[in-house]
């Protein structure tokens, strides 16, 4: 029965090595929210446990785009806006991930998936040729940071007060004068999943291991004891030659003990001749 039940780990510890995880769809830089003319690369991560050489399947609102593991984007537009996901022959599909191209005077970018307990940067981001300064954070219609120079806002360590709708205002040197522009966008955290693809596969591994461990202690006890058995069931051998003198009856435990004459003879000549006087009178 233990057998069987260590069996059943093992094959579930298989099963859960076997499991595939769902890829996921990153940007390097890793915006949301780009310009025209900006470049950015889209890619599959399917984790190293994956196949080897896998060929990969690209999807754009849902029609059919590449099969090369990323996309690269060297002058964005309009039309690279839109609902990117991937997956691998046979596999899971990735959750959408969304981009966006625009090309309006002011974005503020956020990444494209922000996770409990990681950094996180907003970018209140104009043209690059544009000068600007006095850049304004702004969460829930409530002031955080005034900065002139950065355009920047920062925290160390994400956690669930972050979320909520923020705008930033900067004031650019557009048309021969400064004018201020504002930027909005939501917030959404989430947990990042328990484990990553690698340590789920060294943790299957290390059940499969212990598993594999415990059912070949288990089997060697199982045989030692069966051994024990048989060897406790075997009737015990005497020699000829050897004198047994004491033979037991498990059955009744009886002992019998066989004296020879000249044994019982001798016995009684060392007795003294009083005692064997007496006795053969009675």
């Amino acid at each position: 029965m233990r057998a069987q039940i260590l069996i059943l780990i093992i094959l579930a510890a298989i099963k859960h090595c076997g499991a595939e995880d769902k890829p996921m769809v990153t940007f390097t830089p890793n915006w949301r929210i780009i310009f025209i003319y900006e470049s950015v690369t889209i890619s599959c991560n399917i984790g190293s446990a994956a196949q080897e050489n896998p060929r990969y399947y690209w999807s754009k609102d849902g029609k059919p785009l590449s099969h090369l593991q990323t996309i690269k984007i060297e002058s964005a537009s309009a039309e690279n806006s839109g609902n990117y996901q991937c997956w691998v022959k046979a596999g899971l599909k990735s959750d959408p991930v969304r981009l966006d191209v625009v090309g309006i005077p002011l974005i503020l970018q956020t990444p494209s998936v922000i996770y409990i307990g990681e950094p996180l940067t907003l970018r209140c981001h104009s043209f690059s040729s544009y000068q600007k300064t006095n850049t304004t954070f702004y969460k829930n219609k409530t002031f955080i940071q005034f900065l002139v120079n950065d355009t920047e806002l920062r925290f160390t360590s994400v956690d669930w007060n972050v979320a909520g709708s923020y705008r930033c205002s900067q004031q650019i040197f557009f048309q021969e004068k400064y004018k201020t522009f504002n930027a909005m966008t939501i917030v959404s955290v989430q947990e990042r999943p328990h484990t990553s693809i690698g340590e789920m596969t060294s943790m299957s591994l290390w059940i499969l291991v212990i598993s594999l461990l415990l059912l070949l202690s288990a089997a060697l006890l199982i045989f030692t004891f069966r051994h024990k058995l048989r060897i406790r069931g075997r009737p015990q051998q005497h020699s000829s030659t050897e004198p047994a003198r004491k033979y037991c009856s498990e059955e009744d435990e009886v002992c019998y003990m066989y004296i020879d004459t000249n044994h019982l003879q001798r016995a009684l000549n060392t007795q003294r001749p009083e005692s064997v006087s007496t006795r053969l009178h009675s």
